[in-house]
């Protein structure tokens, strides 16, 4: 086993906190692991040498990209110029592809091994990055287990653990409804972690609470990411929530925006409706581009529409409001959406995710310790 550290790069909240539990079960196998990459605050906590923050980093489509083009530019020239000083023996790509897509060409080139770690969704646009990933990637590592059979189909050998927030999330699942101190409903808003997301979707959560008024109990997801400067303007008596998580282990019900929170959702078993808005151009590209008729994972995953989606203009105070009103007060309603998020929550395998991901790079790259500990 080499003495050189490892590269392990993520780009936004999720695959951070993916990549700093990935972290610590490798070094649990062999804590004289070193790393180094780009990261945020669990990846940090968990020992990752930061060359760059992902506050520097996360970006939502094509428009975020062309304005934040020269500061990536420059991080991934860091990158790139790090690598002959650390010589890393081994690269661990977290989601991230366009960034990380390109980094993997370099690190091919120079013969370092390459694991990509929570696939990017070629399945659902921009397929034409198969190829690529084909030619660059040595190890991939999917979420989901239909993932497997699409990358086979294109001559990509996946492998399947389990979805990484199951670990995350399995522990806060069985206290969620320890302590609901309120006889109200609670109605959970998740509108983002990212400025350019929170710019669109305050405003819109800011009415749908108004809209739903004092008959519920209205709590919102700030993420780390988020500075609370930009939650002000509450006229809605929406109590803001900072620790991880907890907005949804307080809910009956949310709101919750496109991407990962979706999942964590589903995870906690919380009835929601998913919405998204973005700028004209970055959905007329998506629209154009995408390959699958629904937005939402569990949607994908369930094969049918389990819970509403509501994009763009579709996304609109009273709809919103309509939706979520009735997933508090109609029981068989709510009822079944639980029960086919339930069947969701099934499939995405037990927890111990991210120790079986770590067993499988530590076996195939040789980064067990030499001798026993």
């Amino acid at each position: 086993m080499s003495n050189n550290p490892i590269l392990i790069i993520s780009g936004e909240q999720s695959g951070e906190t993916y990549a700093g539990l990935l972290v610590r079960e490798l070094q649990r196998i062999n804590p004289a692991l070193k790393f180094y990459g780009t990261g945020g605050e669990r990846m940090k906590e968990a020992g990752v040498e930061l060359l760059h923050h992902i506050n520097q980093m996360a970006v939502v489509g094509i428009s975020e990209v062309v304005r934040k083009y020269r500061t990536l530019r420059g991080i991934f020239t860091d990158v790139v110029n790090s690598i002959p000083n650390h010589s890393p023996q081994l690269a661990v790509l977290v989601d991230y592809p366009g960034f990380n897509l390109k980094l993997a060409a370099v690190l091919k080139e120079r013969g370092i091994p390459v694991v990509w770690f929570m696939a990017p969704q070629v399945w659902a646009w921009k397929e034409s990055r198969v190829k690529q990933m084909r030619r660059v990637i040595d190890t991939l590592v999917v979420g989901f287990k239909f993932e497997v059979e699409y990358f086979q189909k294109h001559g990509i050998a996946a492998n399947y653990f389990g979805h990484p927030l199951v670990d995350l999330l399995t522990t806060l699942e069985s206290q969620k409804r320890a302590a609901l101190p309120n006889s109200i409903p609670t109605i959970a808003y998740l509108p983002g972690s990212r400025k350019g997301e929170i710019a669109r979707h305050w405003p819109l959560v800011r009415e749908v609470a108004a809209l739903l008024g004092e008959r519920f109990r209205h709590v919102v997801q700030r993420a780390p990411s988020i500075p609370p400067d930009l939650l002000l303007g509450n006229g809605a008596n929406i109590e803001i929530l900072s620790q991880p998580h907890s907005a949804l282990m307080q809910a009956d019900v949310a709101l919750v925006k496109s991407g990962t929170s979706t999942m964590e959702a589903t995870i906690f078993g919380v009835p929601y409706a998913l919405f998204y808005r973005t700028s004209a151009i970055n959905f007329a590209i998506f629209s154009r581009l995408a390959k699958v008729r629904q937005l939402g994972i569990a949607n994908i995953i369930a094969g049918k529409e389990i819970v509403r989606e509501f994009l763009q203009t579709d996304a609109t105070p009273q709809r919103l409001a309509d939706e979520i009103r009735r997933l508090a007060t109609d029981a068989g309603y709510r009822q079944q959406v639980a029960a086919d998020l339930l069947q969701v929550r099934n499939s995405l395998e037990a927890p111990g995710v991210h120790a079986r991901i770590a067993e499988h790079i530590a076996s195939t790259y040789g980064l067990r310790p030499t001798t026993p500990l």
